[in-house]
């Protein structure tokens, strides 16, 4: 969510995430934007090297889906879509996982992601995740 301060007035703008209770059985859902559904985003990074004029990319840190989420906003069709970085999708039959574990983007494992970051160029424009240890 983004809050605007304006003249005494606030505007709040959703980016992605359906309004869910606590009650909610849905807690994981890539696709549209706003009709995405997070468990507890706790970190963001803004990447806007790869398409300033025409977007830029939001990293979330999906604590309670153990998992790395990416929003691709697309400003010239004024869009944005979530996906799964890394992490199971959890509505799979495996579920959330939890446990760190290296390996291909499709196998690898994060254990309730609290920060990202994007990585200067220097680094080879990676992303970076952390919760008690560092991994890369």
């Amino acid at each position: 969510r983004k809050l605007d301060f304006d003249a005494g007035r606030v505007t709040v703008t959703t980016l992605a995430g359906l309004a869910r209770t606590r009650d909610d059985a849905m807690r994981f859902r890539d696709g549209a934007a706003l009709l995405a559904v997070f468990n507890s985003p706790v970190g963001v990074s803004v990447d806007l090297a790869p398409t300033a004029r025409t977007g830029f990319r939001v990293a979330v840190a999906d604590s309670e889906n153990n998992a790395v989420r990416m929003i691709d906003v697309d400003l010239r069709s004024l869009t944005a879509v979530v996906s799964t970085l890394v992490g199971l999708d959890c509505t799979a039959s495996e579920g959330c996982s939890k446990g760190l574990q290296d390996g291909s983007i499709d196998k690898a494992r994060v254990n309730n992601p609290t920060a990202v970051e994007f990585a200067p160029k220097a680094f080879g424009k990676k992303t970076r995740l952390s919760r008690g240890g560092f991994r890369q």
